[in-house]
């Protein structure tokens, strides 16, 4: 339920974050820490996060990797705060379907996942920076152990 309070907390933040003004979707690519409690192992992400706004937010769509053939696609909203010229912070959430291959049990297919990321400008199209996400189903299965991960992750803008 923690998911719920966070996207709603998004809907509420303001909508005049110079963050905001983004008008072109960029495309973010990452690589990381799968599960940082048990057996971490490495992942990849890649996820578009468009240009168009609802309110606040904007839609992003994703998909996650790891190397045990686990898969996790998404969709869902982000809120940017932009804290100086250079700096921002991404907070997102996401609902999507999970398939464990050989990796490890979540719980069941439909799983949700929340974060942040902080953002450094190293140009004015590409931001480096690093993703921190909780993955679970929110107890809606009797069994819902959750996984962290944690990512570098490159964010390309304009591209779309």
């Amino acid at each position: 339920m923690r998911w719920i309070a966070l996207f709603l907390l998004m809907l509420m933040l303001p909508f005049d974050s110079p963050a905001q003004e983004q008008e072109t979707g960029e495309l973010v690519v990452a690589y990381g820490l799968f599960d940082l409690r048990k057996h971490t192992i490495p992942d990849i992400r890649m996820e578009y996060r468009s240009g168009r706004k609802m309110g606040a937010v904007r839609p992003i769509a994703g998909a996650m990797l790891t190397t045990q053939r686990s898969n996790y696609v998404y969709l869902g909203v982000n809120y940017d705060l932009a804290l100086t010229q250079i700096l921002t912070i991404s907070l997102n959430v996401a609902a999507g379907a999970y398939h464990r291959g050989a990796g490890k049990e979540l719980g069941g297919l439909l799983e949700f996942r929340s974060g942040i990321d902080v953002w450094i400008q190293w140009n004015p199209r590409i931001w480096m920076g690093w993703s921190f996400h909780h993955l679970s189903n929110a107890s809606i299965y009797s069994y819902n152990p959750g996984v962290e991960t944690l990512m570098y992750s490159l964010s390309i803008r304009d591209l779309f």
